[in-house]
């Protein structure tokens, strides 16, 4: 956990009390498409990321912000010590929580698989 109020970073056995330790990130299937339910706000680049991987294995990807926690920002790790940026200081899981969120939907992905080509809706 690291907080930072301004340039003044809050000791992280305080952050651990404030901010959830854990967390859950979900996939549920229903035919083609894909729902993923991620506790946070993800930046634009963070989801569109998400949105490629899935799609790239023929999901049709829906993400759910928000979902069962919350985490505050998730951000590219090049934006999280520009200060100038409201997500910048509102992302508390350190610079690289995006690549983290990433490699989790890749297991959540492969877990799921694709068993067989998926029907397109129109």
């Amino acid at each position: 956990m690291q907080i930072r109020l301004g340039f003044v970073h809050v000791p992280s056995w305080l952050g651990n009390r404030l901010l959830p330790r854990r967390t859950l990130l979900q996939a549920v299937r229903l035919g083609p498409v894909l729902f993923l339910a991620v506790p946070g706000e993800l930046a634009s680049e963070t989801g569109e990321e998400l949105e490629r991987l899935a799609g790239s294995q023929g999901w049709m990807p829906f993400i759910l912000g928000y979902a069962n926690d919350y985490i505050a920002y998730v951000i590219p790790h090049r934006y999280y010590r520009d200060q100038t940026r409201y997500e910048a200081r509102t992302s508390f899981y350190g610079p690289h929580l995006a690549e983290f969120m990433q490699q989790q939907v890749r297991h959540l992905l492969h877990r799921l698989g694709m068993t067989e080509e998926p029907a397109r809706l129109n």
